[in-house]
């Protein structure tokens, strides 16, 4: 399973506001495929992956986005993301090895 932290100011800026709702849906449409945590405000992971901005995004442990709040894409265009991480946690090929989107 993937693991994707969404990383936010407390109180939290607009930017980080719609990411969060985001990771709500993202939550929602992937619970069996993906865990989902969100860290509002100062904590331990901040430090630990670097972070100087926020919103941020660190999927499996890489900082996919620093800065800025992504728009809300289609499910049919997050589904690489999801075959991405299927690829890294299994020895199937799905056709999405290089693709990674939020």
């Amino acid at each position: 399973m993937a693991k994707r932290e969404t990383f936010t100011a407390e109180p939290p800026c607009p930017g980080c506001s719609k990411l969060l709702d985001l990771a709500d849906t993202i939550k929602e449409e992937y619970v069996d495929k993906l865990e989902v945590v969100k860290h509002i405000g100062p904590c331990e992971e901040f430090d630990k992956y670097g972070l100087t901005v926020v919103p941020a995004v660190v999927v499996d442990g890489g900082i996919k986005i620093t800065g800025v709040c992504p728009s809300v894409l289609p499910s049919f265009q997050t589904q690489p993301f999801i075959r991405w991480s299927d690829k890294k946690n299994s020895s199937k090929s799905t056709g999405g090895e290089n693709v990674a989107s939020i």
